[in-house]
């Protein structure tokens, strides 16, 4: 059975908590954003997390954050069209990448998707909780609550910005 609505009916956050601590699996599509936004869920935990958005492909990822070079995905494109295997396997048959740097990479890019889907409360969602997508990839396996956290964490901290004292302020003990 699957699960329909707009983030105005169920919040992003309550939904991932929910999908989480019900040991869900399936995939939850979000839509209405810049792009579409996927999360494969298995027994509550993700699996790996994609977007439409050109910006948003793993490979382009890791170079914008500084894990692996431009020559690196080339080479792994390269060899990706070859063999059918995904990137993120590609870069590590490599060496371009370590598969526990390249996993701490995709927890941070799934972490970047759901902040973005908190961000957009008219955005709509569908859960279907059959035919998860099997992809040959590098395991993610992130605990649903832990990336909420991180992300809530890091909304807290822009909110209050990185200086919540004014230069000047005096702290007293």
């Amino acid at each position: 059975m699957g699960l329909k609505g707009t983030f105005k009916s169920m919040p992003a956050a309550d939904l991932l908590q929910w999908l989480s601590l019900s040991r869900k699996s399936g995939a939850l599509m979000v839509e209405n954003l810049p792009h579409k936004i996927t999360f494969s869920l298995k027994d509550g935990g993700v699996l790996w997390s994609s977007s439409d958005g050109p910006n948003s492909f793993m490979g382009e990822f890791l170079v914008r954050e500084g894990f692996i070079k431009k020559t690196d995905l080339a080479s792994a494109l390269q060899l990706q069209s070859s063999t059918g295997i995904s990137t993120g396997k590609a870069l590590v048959a490599l060496g371009a990448i370590a598969e526990r740097t390249l996993s701490d990479a995709m927890r941070l890019k799934a972490q970047a998707e759901i902040h973005e889907t908190l961000s957009s409360p008219n955005a709509q969602f569908e859960f279907l909780d059959e035919g998860i997508e099997s992809k040959e990839l590098v395991p993610l396996d992130a605990n649903v609550v832990t990336l909420l956290l991180n992300v809530m964490r890091q909304i807290d901290e822009d909110t209050r910005g990185s200086s919540w004292l004014d230069e000047g302020d005096d702290i007293v003990c």
